[in-house]
């Protein structure tokens, strides 16, 4: 079993998304995000390679929940009173 850090290996998997958004017109026409189209990119070849070679790949979940703390609550103050009016 193999493990992958989540922030590099996010940033390549972003820029495979920007790159194949650009080059086909029709992930810009259906407002397809980078992140959906490279993490499609990613979960695919990631299957690939389970089936291929039987290999597990797995990944450090504690960096993403950690990001997505971050992510969630940047603009806490500005969303504070909106669980303040339900208490």
């Amino acid at each position: 079993m193999t493990v992958f850090s989540p922030i590099p290996l996010g940033l390549v998997v972003f820029f495979v998304g920007v790159y194949l958004n650009r080059r086909f017109d029709f992930l810009k026409a259906y407002n397809i995000p980078e992140p959906v189209t490279g993490g499609l990119v990613a979960a695919s070849v990631t299957f690939a390679i389970y089936l291929a070679l039987d290999l597990e790949i797995s990944f450090d979940l504690e960096t993403r929940d950690r990001l997505l703390v971050i992510l969630l609550y940047r603009d806490w103050p500005e969303r504070k009173h909106l669980v303040d009016k339900h208490r």
